[in-house]
């Protein structure tokens, strides 16, 4: 079904060229509607065991794309660190850090574990294990990285104090551990919940608990998950993430609930937007398609769908005629973020082919 345009634009001159790009109504596409439910599952699993070469660019021993997880995910990591027999250990003189793409959903129970040594000499140092919003490799701190640390743990050595756990941002909301200094090797496991209104998360280092960080915003810009050191030396080993609880949002639960069609091309509620395109944005109520600012469209993404699902459960198209229309890649797009409070955001292009380019978002939920 080709869509009718909803706006026709002039945004200005372009290097003394006037063109139009008109915005298309989004459809969504008629789709099987496969249902499942996510049981727990191990999302990346990794001895980070080997003979010596480099961690940066290899492929995790287990991973799945699942609950914001990435199939065949490698590792972004410090030239420093290398896989050894006994764990990959980093040889930084300063900070080091390694990192896998890794993005939370609403409706999951995240369990990230790993051991951990500090193996330094300064005790004031340490060994980092946590979630961060950017891979900055040369920052093994965690909270001083050009990204915000959130989930996060230290260990220090033997007499270098305490270990610490931080909600986040980087070392807000947190503090140390009710425990003597933790020292050798240590099993660290950081569980990031994400089942309710408010998301929460804590950790553990040898059955000794830290406190429970509550978020009053939701750190859902959560890009990564990874491990650090500070100064000198560092071990890490068996390192996991898992999704236990929660579910996947499918689309004919949440037509279930809100009493709409089974069909995500219809618009069950009249208001001019089509089934598909309500769940992608989790607009339960009357709802509105995007305009077009600044030659930019976006659209809501409401954490139905997981933004790792671009080209399979949803995707940007193109079209210079509403016949022809080819997929946007996604490196194309502006933004693509997981919800709740995601986006998926795409910039017309000046210039177009004929004066005008329409855009729609094509919707095939599962």
């Amino acid at each position: 079904m080709n869509p009718t345009p909803s706006k026709y634009i002039r945004p200005g001159s372009q290097r003394g060229i006037l063109h139009a790009i008109a915005l298309a109504l989004p459809v969504a596409i008629l789709a099987a509607l496969t249902a499942f439910a996510a049981g727990d599952t191990t999302i990346y699993s990794d001895t980070l065991l080997g003979s010596g070469s480099a961690l940066h660019g290899t492929t995790v021993d287990s991973s799945a794309t699942h609950a914001g997880g990435t199939a065949g995910a490698t590792w972004t990591a410090a030239g420093s660190y290398n896989e050894t027999a006994t764990g990959t250990i980093g040889t930084s003189t300063t900070t080091q850090g390694a990192y896998l793409p890794f993005t939370p959903q609403a409706g999951h129970v995240y369990t990230l574990t790993a051991t951990l040594e500090y193996l330094g000499a300064v005790p004031s140092n340490w060994a980092a294990l946590g979630f961060q919003t950017q891979a900055d490799v040369a920052h093994g701190a965690f909270h001083d990285a050009s990204g915000a640390a959130y989930a996060w743990t230290l260990l220090r050595k033997s007499g270098g104090g305490q270990p610490q756990f931080f909600g986040g941002p980087d070392t807000a909301s947190g503090g140390n551990f009710a425990t003597a200094s933790q020292s050798g090797l240590q099993t660290v496991t950081i569980t990031l919940d994400a089942t309710g209104a408010s998301w929460t998360s804590h950790a553990t280092i040898n059955g000794l608990d830290s406190a429970t960080v509550t978020y009053g915003t939701n750190p859902t810009d959560i890009a990564y998950v990874g491990f650090g050191g500070v100064g000198t030396t560092s071990n890490t080993t068996h390192f996991s993430l898992s999704a236990t609880g929660g579910s996947t949002p499918t689309y004919a639960g949440w037509a279930t609930t809100n009493g709409v069609s089974n069909n995500p091309n219809e618009d069950t509620n009249h208001d001019g937007v089509q089934n598909g395109i309500a769940y992608f944005m989790n607009a339960t109520g009357l709802a509105t398609n995007p305009g077009i600012t600044g030659n930019t469209v976006t659209w809501p993404n409401g954490g139905n769908i997981s933004a790792t699902e671009y080209g399979t459960q949803f995707v940007v198209e193109t079209s210079p005629d509403l016949v022809n229309w080819t997929p946007v890649a996604i490196g194309d797009l502006t933004t693509n973020t997981s919800g709740p409070g995601g986006a998926l955001t795409y910039t017309l292009p000046p210039g177009a082919g004929g004066g005008k380019l329409f855009a729609r978002l094509v919707v095939t939920p599962h």
